[in-house]
C-alpha cells in the first residue's frame, strides 16, 4: 500500500527515509509497542542521551550509517587567523613551551 505525502507516493522504506532526509524535520511514530518503548527507555538511560538522540543513534546504526562526528563548536574558527596573528600568538605563548627544571627534577 502506498502512502501519499504531498505529491510523493511512498511505496518503500527507502523512499520514506529519503523523504524524511529531504524534509529535515520530525518523525512521529504511532502505535509503538510497549516492549519497544521499554527497550528504548533502557537504551536511553544507559546512554544518558535524550530519547530523541537515542532514536536517531539507533536508526543510524540499523541503517548502517556511521555516527555523526562530534561537534566541538570550534570549526567556525579554523583557518581564520592570518600569518601575522599566528606569529603573534606563537610568540606570546612561547613561554609555555619551556620546562621548569625545579618542577620536573
Amino acid at each position: 500500500m502506498a502512502t501519499r505525502v504531498g505529491t510523493e507516493s511512498l511505496t518503500s522504506l527507502s523512499a520514506f527515509v529519503e523523504l524524511i532526509v529531504r524534509m529535515r524535520s520530525y518523525l512521529t511514530v504511532r502505535g509503538l509497542p510497549s516492549d519497544v518503548a521499554r527497550a528504548l527507555e533502557r537504551v536511553r538511560k544507559a546512554s544518558g542521551a535524550s530519547l530523541n538522540q537515542t532514536v536517531i543513534d539507533l536508526l543510524r546504526s540499523a541503517l548502517g550509517l556511521s555516527p555523526e562526528p562530534a561537534d566541538n563548536g570550534l570549526a567556525q574558527y579554523a583557518g581564520t587567523w592570518s600569518e601575522d596573528e599566528l606569529a603573534e600568538f606563537e610568540a606570546a605563548t612561547e613561554v609555555f613551551e619551556g620546562i621548569d627544571p625545579e618542577v620536573w627534577s
